[in-house]
């Protein structure tokens, strides 16, 4: 007897078991919600994390019911590819209150992060007395983007402009204006820090417009432009600036266009430095010095006091390039110096402007 009442015991378990598998097996599968959605009905307390359009986010201050507030939260994950826009009336009405908000994040692979500049309810204009630092984690895949050059203008006073340094790295800088002044420098790469592109982009008035020192680098489009009566492109201790083939940059008279020193070195081939209308170009086109290295291969150096120098061991080559020939002669085509060497070999110029000295300095050329 209780044989027969234990077997139908364990049949019944049987029974109970299959009839749960079934039910698992008909039910619809549920996506994880770690950390858990956003909720309006819920409290967050700082440190808190939560899922919004497909990112992670963190709580940086105590949260009450009530709707979303960005001033809440930071960018803690970025998992799907986002937009956020800064301008008059957009999501964030100032470029520090974006960034504060995407410093922290870690962008995962796939997925990519724009800051972008909308002018679409105004002019943005924004004003700075320090400098602007691009240094993030994940900044190379992030970008800081402009819908329209002329109408977004970043101001700098007393201080360098926007900075990427300590090895990190930055995506792209695109569509916008930079001001400041005569003593800093407007876009830098220091310290091992690298930009991927700078594209469409103007500066103005700064002393270096484009720096590379100190291990850093940057690569710069060929519809960059900049007024300056400094340097256009400056790059110093193993610094490195690539420019895209075909550059166009007017002078104003005064300053450098390229400046290499301390094995800095600068690649814009094709380039053409100076308007060759006869106006004033630079003091000096390109200027390598103290082991610098600029190579200008098949450019047009026009209208300047100076075309090329190279000195101190600096080194400079234009092959295959133009040297004052295209409207107006520079002043000098190329002068060397204590060891400067200058690569011409193919280059048309004006022949009598060649300055060498007789120090272990040396012209390559096989024209006039």
């Amino acid at each position: 007897m209780k044989t027969i009442r234990l077997s139908s015991l364990l049949h019944s378990i049987a029974l109970l078991a299959a009839c749960l598998a079934i039910m698992a097996c008909s039910s619809p599968s549920r996506a994880q919600t770690y950390p858990p959605a956003f909720s309006t009905s819920a409290s967050y307390a700082i440190g808190d994390q939560v899922q919004l359009n497909g990112n992670v986010l963190r709580a940086t201050h105590a949260v009450t019911p009530g709707g979303f507030k960005y001033d809440d939260w930071e960018l803690w994950e970025v998992r799907a590819n986002t937009v956020l826009v800064v301008g008059v009336s957009q999501t964030f009405t100032t470029l520090p209150l974006a960034w504060a908000y995407v410093k922290n994040a870690r962008i995962a692979d796939g997925a990519y992060l724009h800051v972008y500049i909308s002018t679409a309810h105004g002019i943005f204009n924004e004003s700075f007395n320090a400098p602007f630092s691009l240094d993030q984690g994940s900044g190379a895949d992030i970008t800081l983007t402009g819908d329209t050059k002329a109408n977004i203008n970043l101001t700098f006073t007393n201080s360098n402009g926007l900075v990427v340094d300590s090895g990190h790295s930055f995506g792209t800088i695109s569509n916008i204006t930079i001001t400041g002044e005569n003593s800093y420098t407007g876009i830098t790469a220091t310290t091992g820090g690298a930009i991927a592109d700078i594209s469409n982009v103007e500066s103005s008035q700064f002393g270096v417009s484009v720096y590379a020192f100190q291990s850093g680098n940057v690569h710069v489009e060929n519809t960059f432009s900049a007024t300056t009566s400094g340097t256009v492109f400056a790059a110093g201790m193993d610094g490195s600036i690539v420019v895209a083939n075909g550059l166009t940059i007017n002078g104003t008279g005064a300053g450098t266009c390229f400046y290499a020193n301390h094995n800095g070195s600068i690649i814009a081939e094709s380039c053409t430095v100076g308007t060759g209308t006869g106006t004033a170009g630079f003091a000096q086109g390109v200027w390598a010095e103290n082991g610098g290295f600029i190579d200008v291969n098949s450019g047009s150096i026009n209208d300047c006091t100076l075309g090329c120098e190279a000195d101190f061991g600096g080194r400079i080559t234009i092959r295959s390039g133009s040297l004052g020939r295209t409207v107006h002669s520079n002043g000098e085509d190329m002068k060397v110096f204590d060891g400067g060497t200058i690569d011409a070999t193919s280059a048309v110029g004006n022949g009598s402007n060649f300055v060498g000295s007789n120090d272990g300095s040396y012209i390559w050329t096989n024209s006039g």
